[in-house]
């Protein structure tokens, strides 16, 4: 009995942080900066290169989650949430730094083991159809 309330819990979990991120489909696109620590050199040089450019990602509709194996932040606030999930769910095998990037249809476009640009970000993105067409539209 325990063993299925445990299973429950942990697909419930699993559900919970499923749609959180399927709340933004279609609204915004998602950079996902995996990290084990944030003392972590490479993830405070990749959140350094975004928060220089925040025009740049709200004109491209960019949510930024920072993520911990415990905890996650969004739009570089200091407003930490514990208990997630998004660190299991989308952290490869053994990197020690992640950056994935979440489409608006809610496909990963992108998801790389290094910091990335701002610029070489937006270039990813400004190739997509759907950004090509907001361009087109504004």
């Amino acid at each position: 009995m325990k063993k299925l309330i445990l299973i429950l819990i942990f697909l419930l979990s699993i559900t919970i942080t499923a749609q959180n991120l399927s709340n933004y489909k279609l609204k915004n696109r998602l950079v996902l900066v995996l990290t084990p620590s944030i003392e972590n050199p490479k993830y405070q040089k990749q959140i350094e290169k975004l928060q220089n450019h925040l025009e740049g990602l709200e004109e491209r509709k960019i949510k930024v989650f920072q993520i911990t194996p415990n905890q996650y932040s969004e739009d570089f606030t200091d407003n930490w949430k514990n208990k997630t999930l998004l660190y299991q769910t989308y952290k490869n095998d053994n990197p020690e730094f992640e950056t994935i990037l979440i489409g608006l249809d809610g496909g990963e476009k992108l998801h790389l083991e290094k910091p990335i640009s701002a610029q070489q970000l937006f270039s990813v993105i400004d190739k997509m159809p759907m950004r090509k067409a907001e361009m087109r539209k504004n």
